[in-house]
């Protein structure tokens, strides 16, 4: 099995991988396999904590294409993440990789 794991401590709502996505995909406006959700809630000292968390929808194929023709190895979003918080590959090494991350959220597919 295969999957992508994401780092949320790291994320910073840049929506880059729901673009790449898109433009990989040629979807049109609205539809992407990522979508970046945004969460605000009370921190510290009731300061509004504001998180993003990238989902992989059901349109999500892992770029299946791209990674067959050789154009590369990881799906678009991985290669254009700008805070290189998200990571592809065998379930069982990025189960490994969640036990250094505060926050990981893990998808397989």
């Amino acid at each position: 099995m295969i999957g992508l794991l994401v780092d949320q401590e790291y994320c910073t709502g840049c929506q880059s991988c729901a673009i790449a996505c898109q433009q990989e995909h040629k979807y049109p406006s609205g539809k992407s396999g990522v979508r970046v959700t945004e969460h605000i809630y009370p921190g510290k000292d009731d300061k509004p904590q504001v998180d993003f968390e990238p989902f992989f929808t059901t349109i999500c194929d892992l770029c299946r294409e791209r990674r067959a023709k050789g154009t590369d190895d990881v799906p678009a979003c991985v290669h254009n993440c700008q805070a290189k918080c998200i990571e592809f590959g065998e379930a069982e090494k990025l189960i490994k990789l969640m036990e250094n991350m505060k926050r990981p959220a893990l998808y397989i597919k």
